[in-house]
């Protein structure tokens, strides 16, 4: 059984659907494949970014089939929230769902136009970048002011997950991955930090990020600087024991 929601303003992506599992498995180029894997594709004329969820465990099977919404549905809704907040995101053309006869979702398909970009924020954290002061300012404060002032929570918040243009000097963010979002009308200085915990950085980079946003809310950056420090030691010890202590569990209870 197949499920799927396409763009209104974008019909013509329907024609990719009955041939989207062929198409997706037989063309195109990947530019991400560990768990899950994105591809760029060429289709009538249009470069796509089509990504393809992995198989969930065993607990997830039944969730994402008969409880929540699939990873691939959450994409689409969230980047159309984000672009009716004025939050940049590639623009979402649609997703598919793929269930069995027995009504549990085996795979499914996120698809978006894709958007070219000069870097990420990963390489500008982990590369010698120029204008890299700049740019970190800048992200501060469309992070502000565009998502956390807002009421939103990007709970994948990476670097690789956010693109990056240069216009003469004023830098463009754009944000991708956005299946785990959550909205929440008032972020304090403390739940924005928590939130950048995921983004990988030289301790001086981080520094300037942190003390950016703090001073933007009008808050004290020194604290600002511990706070987020202790928030990504914590973060990358839990993540380092979490991945230890449940890779073999995860193993066992995947879908075959």
């Amino acid at each position: 059984m197949l499920k799927y929601e396409i763009h209104p303003d974008y019909p013509e992506t329907e024609e990719i659907i009955p041939i989207l599992q062929e198409t997706f498995s037989n063309s195109g180029t990947t530019i991400y494949k560990i768990r899950n894997e994105v591809k760029i594709i060429d289709f009538n004329g249009k470069k796509l970014c089509i990504k393809s969820f992995g198989k969930p465990n065993i607990i997830n099977y039944f969730v994402y089939s008969f409880i929540r919404a699939s990873k691939a549905k959450r994409s689409y809704k969230n980047s159309l929230t984000f672009l009716k907040h004025g939050i940049s995101t590639p623009q979402p053309l649609g997703y598919a769902e793929y269930y069995n006869k027995k009504g549990f979702l085996v795979n499914s398909y996120y698809i978006s136009i894709y958007e070219e970009h000069d870097f990420t924020m990963e390489e500008v954290f982990q590369k010698q970048t120029a204008d890299k002061v700049s740019i970190i300012k800048q992200f501060a404060e469309f992070v502000y002011e565009k998502i956390h002032k807002q009421g939103f929570l990007h709970l994948d918040f990476g670097g690789n997950n956010i693109l990056v243009k240069n216009n003469n000097g004023l830098y463009e963010f754009s944000i991708i991955d956005l299946n785990r979002l959550k909205s929440n009308k008032n972020i304090s200085v403390k739940e924005g930090l928590y939130n950048l915990k995921r983004l990988n950085g030289e301790p001086d980079d981080i520094a300037l990020l942190s003390r950016s946003y703090a001073e933007i809310k009008g808050s004290d950056p020194n604290k600002a600087i511990l706070l987020s420090a202790r928030f990504r030691d914590n973060y990358h010890r839990n993540r380092d024991f979490r991945r230890w202590f449940f890779k073999p569990i995860k193993k066992f209870f995947m879908v075959k």
